[in-house]
């Protein structure tokens, strides 16, 4: 079930999004280095919002959020189990990432990431089986109707003619 942001939500987390973005931790700065410029074949975006959250990291044609867990998400156990659960119902991947392996290995940091970024979706979210619900009723009536099942396409004239 997706969740509407006020519109004042929305304009708050993208100024903290835009401030996060400018001041980045130390580990988020040397993820990033590695992360941008599709160096994993998928682009990248960082502090990104989404739903309430802002995320570290987004890759937005494979769905998958990168998070870098350091000090702050010390005891958050519970809330980023949350944070998690919202996102995956979105259709999102959470991959989390501990700002030490970042720090001291970032070869290892980079190489989790491609991992998610490159293993195949076995598992849909609930938005994702919504949409085959619907296109799947969609091609059902058209069959069932005989006509053809093109979305955003026009039929040849000589087919409409014919009809």
């Amino acid at each position: 079930m997706r969740r509407s942001v006020s519109h004042v939500m929305r304009s708050r987390l993208e100024q903290r999004a835009g401030d996060m973005r400018r001041a980045p931790t130390t580990t988020e700065a040397l993820l990033w280095a590695e992360l941008r410029g599709s160096r994993l074949g998928v682009g990248f975006r960082r502090q990104v919002p989404i739903d309430r959250y802002i995320v570290d990291f987004l890759a937005p044609s494979v769905k998958v959020v990168v998070e870098v867990d350091g000090g702050y998400h010390a005891g958050r156990g519970g809330a980023d189990a949350r944070r998690d659960r919202v996102l995956a119902e979105l259709g999102y991947r959470v991959v989390r990432v501990a700002a030490e392996v970042v720090a001291s290995d970032v070869g290892q940091a980079v190489a989790v990431v491609a991992a998610a970024v490159a293993r195949p979706r076995w598992r849909d979210g609930p938005a994702r089986v919504e949409r085959l619900v619907r296109d799947v009723q969609r091609i059902a009536a058209c069959l069932m109707h005989d006509r053809p099942c093109v979305r955003g396409r026009r039929s040849p004239p000589s087919a409409r003619s014919a009809r």
